[in-house]
């Protein structure tokens, strides 16, 4: 605030990267509450909330087969809600998150359910080895779907292994917490996850003020090739002059990260 100038600005940037934006909403509101599910309409309803709010692109929560339903039922939910996703938005970017959810194989039978729907990314679809995203990108590659990123780091974070696999080719990009990891920590490590061939994406959940700084942080550095949109209103932030414009976030170009504390 003292030099007056953006944080994209101070990191190097006259004119900020943009990049674009997903929306982080979960998505699985279907099976809830369990004694008298929303079904599938409600997923609807708020994919069209973020259609309107300027989001194009939708990340959609799976492995309901995990805890929230029997098995074989779970990952036929999952097939079901993304082609009826892609079916109602065909110009939205489909990005999956599994957390973990999946077993490898679970993975391909997914993929095999939604053939002809194109995927952006798979996020977390089983806990990461080499040699299980090995497999998973050897498929990939082989069945038309060479341009769909992995994606990896949020839970239980393995920085080490990321970098070894990004290297070989078998992750694309990496996803430690902004706030978990820290921002000065990730401009040190912007660098040394080009070198590996890794894109960034820094996990934003729970907090408008982590998309914010993430923001900043892909407007001065890129490298990042999605932000994790946290829609949220608040009383006491005014979170500033950001645009959302169809589907690019774009900085404010004012001073620091662009926010202000709002007085009682």
């Amino acid at each position: 605030m003292i030099l007056a100038r953006p944080v994209y600005k101070l990191l190097g940037r006259e004119k900020p990267f943009v990049t674009e934006c997903y929306s982080g909403m979960i998505y699985m509101d279907d099976v809830d509450p369990l004694d008298n599910p929303s079904g599938l309409d409600k997923i609807m309803e708020e994919c069209q909330y973020d259609y309107q709010h300027g989001y194009r692109q939708l990340k959609l929560k799976i492995g309901r087969g995990k805890q929230w339903m029997p098995l074989e039922a779970g990952i036929k939910r999952d097939i079901e809600v993304t082609r009826l996703v892609h079916s109602y938005f065909p110009d939205v970017d489909i990005l999956i998150d599994a957390n973990d959810g999946y077993a490898p194989q679970d993975s391909i039978r997914f993929m095999e359910g939604i053939e002809d729907v194109p995927v952006w990314w798979i996020e977390e679809p089983f806990r990461e080895t080499m040699n299980d995203f090995k497999m998973l990108r050897e498929w990939l590659d082989n069945n038309r779907r060479r341009n769909t990123l992995l994606a990896d780091g949020e839970a239980h974070p393995d920085l080490p292994l990321a970098l070894e696999m990004g290297q070989h080719g078998y992750l694309d990009v990496y996803l430690d917490d902004i706030m978990g990891y820290g921002f000065t920590n990730w401009r040190a490590l912007m660098p040394v996850l080009k070198e590996h061939k890794l894109l960034a994406s820094p996990h934003n959940w729970g907090d408008y003020l982590k998309t914010v700084y993430t923001l900043h942080l892909a407007g001065g550095l890129g490298n990042t090739c999605t932000i994790e949109g946290v829609t949220c209103f608040l009383n006491d932030i005014d979170f500033g002059f950001h645009k959302l414009e169809n589907g690019v976030l774009i900085p404010a170009d004012t001073p620091g990260f662009g926010m202000t504390l709002l007085k009682d």
